[in-house]
């Protein structure tokens, strides 16, 4: 990498978890430079605008979640096993050990609901891949005898995606990790019972 391209990844690196904890809205000018340790100049000498470090910020998190994932699932050779890894992740989610200020997706999405487009339309292709990543671990699981044949492997993905955003919101919120184990403990039995093989 040149120069200016590694200085404008150090510049990602250190004002994605900026981002990711206060949101668009609440992250200020102030912050982003210093956190960088660049003056304003600086800052937009890298990026276009707000707008446009704040997209590659969130693709950076979502990026480390995805690479943390991957690393993880290869050294699974199980799909049951795999479908844990992503499950166990969240409990490191909770408390920002993994990736500061918690789910990218999940602060992005409530972020950007109601007002910048071009960020949902950012988090709603993170939330599709990470589908996709979890459908094609359930239709290996089938192809392997692992997991029943009439598996709707796009219905798993969404209750995972659905179960471990709902119950990372409860247990932030809560200050505890009872609303995620909970569902974490749910999502086991749910694939053991529903998915594998007898």
């Amino acid at each position: 990498m040149r120069k200016g391209e590694v200085t404008k990844f150090a510049v990602i690196q250190s004002i994605a978890p900026i981002f990711n904890r206060l949101g668009f809205a609440g992250t200020t000018l102030e912050e982003l430079m210093r956190a960088s340790g660049l003056r304003k100049g600086g800052v937009y000498h890298h990026f276009r605008s707000k707008e446009d470090l704040a997209i590659q910020a969130f693709e950076y998190s979502v990026q480390m979640m995805r690479e943390y994932w991957i690393a993880a699932i290869t050294r699974e050779p199980d799909a049951a096993a795999q479908l844990r890894v992503i499950i166990d992740t969240f409990e490191m989610l909770f408390d920002d050990s993994l990736i500061a200020g918690g789910c990218p997706l999940m602060n992005a999405a409530l972020d950007s609901d109601d007002a910048y487009p071009w960020l949902k339309e950012k988090t709603r292709a993170a939330f599709d891949d990470w589908r996709c990543l979890i459908a094609s671990i359930v239709r290996k699981g089938v192809a392997a005898g692992r997991f029943r044949p009439e598996t709707d492997a796009d219905g798993v993905a969404w209750i995972m995606i659905s179960a471990l955003e709902g119950g990372l919101a409860l247990s932030r919120l809560n200050g505890d990790l009872q609303a995620l184990k909970s569902v974490s403990s749910h999502l086991g039995r749910y694939i053991a019972a529903e998915l594998i093989c007898e």
